[in-house]
């Protein structure tokens, strides 16, 4: 298989899939980043300038389209103390969803808002 980066011929147990893209990577070519938790993972040439906002813009928003789907009512988006994210919170439920650098989202809202008044 063939190394996304330098197009060399490289045998499976020396490449690595890219974290974002899902390139094969050679070892030689590669750069792990790190994400959120203590977590780093490996990423190809091209996606190593990837800013990593526009992954956290697309969670937002998936986050958001969501949370209004299922009547929640979002507050803005805040960057959390320890600069590793941004959280918000549903001004009906108190619930809350948070976004890492990388996209990584984990979401305690619940899938139809308990405070929603039903039709």
């Amino acid at each position: 298989m063939n190394c996304h980066d330098c197009h060399q011929e490289t045998e499976p147990d020396h490449l690595f899939l890219c974290y974002w893209c899902g390139q094969p990577v050679c070892d030689q070519c590669l750069t792990f980043v790190p994400l959120p938790q203590d977590t780093t993972v490996a990423v190809c040439g091209s996606c190593r300038q990837r800013q990593t906002q526009s992954a956290a813009d697309e969670s937002m928003w998936q986050v958001a389209v969501e949370a209004s789907l299922g009547g929640h009512d979002l507050e803005a988006w805040v960057v959390m103390e320890d600069g590793l994210g941004w959280q918000t919170r549903c001004r009906l439920c108190d619930l809350t969803a948070w976004v890492g650098h990388a996209g990584v989202m984990y979401v305690l809202l619940a899938d139809t808002c308990p405070r929603t008044k039903q039709p």
